[in-house]
């Protein structure tokens, strides 16, 4: 029982696969290697008694949910409190999120505002 990795043939070199024995092209350094990964698309197959065990819930009626109330916006301190629970410095939350490690210091000491684009950033990396 292992997960399944497929490769597609088109968008992921077998050359770049792990554990590959292929050579690598003459013309492999034109593009960046992360740059190759970001377009290679993959699918990931979970191990055979999990989609049965799914197929239940799926077969259920869905319930009309229930109102979603706007969470309240995120504090300066509720930030600095996730990120130090995770065990992350600021330059680490910093680079997860696509911003700099000085504007991650200055929304934890309450100087800048969060955007709500970044809110919803911080909420998903900080598991708020």
């Amino acid at each position: 029982m292992h997960w399944r990795v497929i490769f597609d043939d088109t968008t992921y070199p077998t050359w770049l696969r792990p554990n590959s024995k292929a050579k690598k092209p003459s013309n492999w350094r034109k593009e960046k290697i992360i740059d190759r990964l970001w377009k290679a698309k993959i699918t990931i197959m979970p191990p055979d008694p999990i989609p049965h065990l799914l197929l239940p819930k799926a077969e259920l009626p869905k319930l009309k949910s229930a109102k979603r109330t706007k969470p309240t916006p995120l504090t300066a301190t509720e930030v600095r409190t996730a990120r130090e629970v995770k065990g992350w410095n600021q330059r680490e939350l910093a680079t997860l999120l696509g911003v700099s490690q000085k504007l991650v210091s200055m929304i934890e000491r309450g100087e800048r505002t969060i955007t709500p684009k970044l809110e919803t950033k911080l909420r998903k990396v900080l598991e708020i």
